[in-house]
């Protein structure tokens, strides 16, 4: 829609913010009369996850999940119609917060802090894509969590 737009390869959103701030490449009233802004504007108004069916699922769990069954889970990949997931994660034998971060076929885990009361954690992912098999994704997360109970410990 802006013909003087300039286009930059960037690793991980990592840009010099003078090279998008204020540049001056684009101008309201050119855009206004741009065929593709009208046509934008006379569209239908749904969203572009009805548009293209894309939904969401959020798995949770109070359990911690065990490491190496999750990295044994996670080895075969999530299914190709997960596109995005992000989450707060919990694994046993830590007090750590990790966050999950996927996107297509790369899922990497990042520290993120500590959790506040390591006898009380939840586990949260997100999950966006189309046609979710949400069974499938809670079958394959559960199976990946630990058997360890607190009241083994106490």
């Amino acid at each position: 829609m802006n013909p003087r737009a300039v286009l930059y390869e960037c690793e991980h959103g990592k840009i010099d913010a003078g090279q998008i701030l204020n540049t001056g490449l684009f101008d309201i009233e050119v855009a206004e009369q741009s065929s593709l802004w009208v046509a934008e504007l006379e569209k239908d108004p749904g969203s572009e996850s009805e548009e293209y069916g894309i939904e969401t699922f959020v798995f949770t769990t109070d359990q911690r999940f065990d490491e190496g069954r999750l990295s044994n889970v996670l080895q075969g990949g999530l299914p190709e119609n997960i596109f995005r997931s992000k989450g707060l994660v919990a694994i046993e034998n830590s007090d750590a917060a990790l966050l999950w971060n996927q996107a297509g076929k790369y899922l990497t885990f990042q520290q993120i802090g500590r959790f506040q009361d390591p006898v009380y954690v939840r586990s949260e992912i997100v999950f966006i894509g189309q046609n979710l098999d949400k069974s499938k994704i809670s079958g394959m997360l559960k199976s990946a969590l630990s058997t360890f109970s607190l009241e083994q410990s106490i």
